[in-house]
Order: structure tokens, then C-alpha cells, then sequence
């Protein structure tokens, strides 16, 4: 059995606490969370590497083709490690916020493929907007393109877009995970458990990503560090961004996947007085679960 019990307080939290609790679901399962990260990016960077070499062997040389065929599969692989990981970090933080037994069984009971396809649809529907903001930047960018009121006024309400959808669903992967409901339902779910709360939850999601930020730089300079101070062949250099890119994706998404799953414990305990059912000894944070 894995440690993680009576980390999170069952009540509403302040905004301060959404951030600390995090942190300690995460340093409660701190071995089994390292365990899945070192997983999913070896398991990556090994994909990323047959990928170069099948690239390298067709072209003959590392030239630009490489790099774009390893920067392709490096993305790919990466938002699959990040469905992995916020399915099965989500699991952790659900059972530890719940007060019940962390061990691998129950991980693994909870993390079901449908999970990890339902899972996968949020992180799809993430993407779409994040595209529809990238596309939009870009258009601007390009000189070939005329900088009209148009283009600025799609970028204005993409990011928007961005912003209000990203904090209305942020607690909507802990509601699959621990409600056991379709994407679109959890997609309602968060809708319904962060009314009012709006302001909050994009306050969580930037001070969460400044933390991550902070952590992740050095793990940002090693790669560049080794590279400087070993040298070797520019595949090296390749590989190295590669595995240092995929960790610092891996981390980040450990970081928010344990923030998401403390704010939606927060939230049925503010919106839906969980933390009194849990007291009067109703099923304890799992009530409404469909299970």
C-alpha cells in the first residue's frame, strides 16, 4: 500500500490551499507518480528514436527531413504520454483526496481503457482551441499576410476561447475518473461545479503553470548543459531536446492533472456540501458516483 491518506482536508479549500494540496498528493505518491512519468517517457523517447533512425536511414543524413519527422513524433508521442498521465495521476489524487487505500490495484481498477479514451476527448478538445490561438498567431506573424481588424479580432476571441472553456472544464477529468461519466457529460459537470467560480479556476490554471514553470528550467538547461559541456554528434543533441522536452511534459502534466483533481474535491464540497455528507458518513466524497 502506497502512502496518501488524509493528505487533502475534506472541506472547501482557499485559494492558497488549491495550490499547496497539490503538491502534497503528489509528494504522498511521490514513488508511483515517478514510476508512470519515468514510463511514459521512456516509453516515448524510444518511439521518438526508432522514428529517427527509420528518418536517418531513408534520407542519409540528418538534415531538415530528420528533424521534422522527429519533431512530428515527438509531439504526437507526447500528447499520448500526457493522456496516460493525467488518467492514471488523476486516479491517484481522486483515491488520495478520498482518504482511500493508494495501492496499484485500485489504480489500475479505476485507470480503464474507456477512461483513457474519455480522458483522451478532453485532451482533444483542448487541442482544437489551442490550434484555433496558434493558427491565429501565426496569421499575424507572417509578413505575406495583411494585419487586418479581422485577424485580430479572431485572435482576440480564440484566446478568449482558450481562457473561459479551459477554466470551465479544468475539474472535468477528476469527474470522469471518480464519477465514471461520458466526456460530454463531464465536459457538463465541470460547467455546472465551477458556476461563479470561473474567475478562480483561471487564477488556479496561471499560478499552476508559473510553478511549473519555475520547476521545469532546470530540467529545461540539462539537455543544453550536457550538450555543451559532452558535445558528440548532432543526433545526440536531437535526442537529448527530445527526452528533455518529454519530461518537462510529463511533469507539467502530473502538476496539473493533482491540481484539476484537489479544485473538483473543492468544488463538490462548496457546491454540493460533500464535506457534510462525509461527516454524517454518506459514502464519504463518492456520493452522485456512478458506479
Amino acid at each position: 500500500m502506497l502512502r496518501g491518506r488524509g493528505v487533502v482536508p475534506t472541506r472547501p479549500l482557499g485559494f492558497r490551499e488549491a495550490i499547496d494540496y497539490p503538491f502534497a498528493v503528489i509528494q504522498a505518491n511521490l514513488a508511483l507518480l515517478a514510476a508512470l512519468t519515468g514510463i511514459a517517457v521512456a516509453i516515448g523517447a524510444s518511439i521518438v528514436s526508432i522514428a529517427a533512425v527509420v528518418a536517418a536511414a531513408a534520407t542519409g543524413e540528418i538534415g531538415s527531413a530528420v528533424e521534422w519527422t522527429v519533431a512530428g513524433v515527438t509531439l504526437f508521442v507526447a500528447w499520448l504520454a500526457r493522456v496516460f498521465l493525467a488518467t492514471f495521476t488523476t486516479t491517484v489524487s481522486a483515491l488520495t483526496c478520498t482518504q482511500a487505500p493508494v495501492t496499484w490495484r485500485a489504480v489500475r481498477s479505476r485507470s480503464t481503457s474507456s477512461a483513457l479514451v474519455r480522458i483522451s476527448g478532453l485532451q482533444r478538445s483542448q487541442i482544437v482551441i489551442a490550434v484555433g490561438v496558434l493558427s491565429a498567431i501565426v496569421l499575424i506573424a507572417d509578413d505575406s499576410v495583411g494585419i487586418g481588424v479581422s485577424v485580430l479580432v479572431c485572435l482576440g476571441f480564440a484566446v478568449l476561447a482558450l481562457v473561459y472553456f479551459g477554466a470551465r472544464n479544468f475539474v472535468a477529468a477528476p469527474a470522469v475518473i471518480e464519477e465514471n461519466i461520458t466526456t460530454s457529460r463531464a465536459i457538463q459537470r465541470s460547467a455546472a461545479l465551477t458556476t461563479n467560480a470561473i474567475a478562480r479556476m483561471l487564477g488556479l490554471w496561471i499560478t499552476m503553470y508559473s510553478i511549473v514553470i519555475l520547476l521545469v528550467l532546470p530540467i529545461a538547461s540539462l539537455p543544453l548543459f550536457v550538450i555543451d559541456a559532452v558535445g558528440g554528434p548532432d543526433w545526440v543533441a536531437l535526442l537529448l531536446t527530445v527526452l528533455g522536452f518529454l519530461l518537462i511534459a510529463g511533469v507539467s502534466i502530473v502538476v496539473e492533472s493533482a491540481t484539476r483533481t484537489v479544485s473538483y474535491f473543492d468544488r463538490r464540497c462548496t457546491r454540493e456540501g460533500a464535506d457534510i455528507y462525509a461527516v454524517l458518513g454518506r459514502t464519504s466524497l463518492t456520493i452522485g458516483a456512478k458506479r
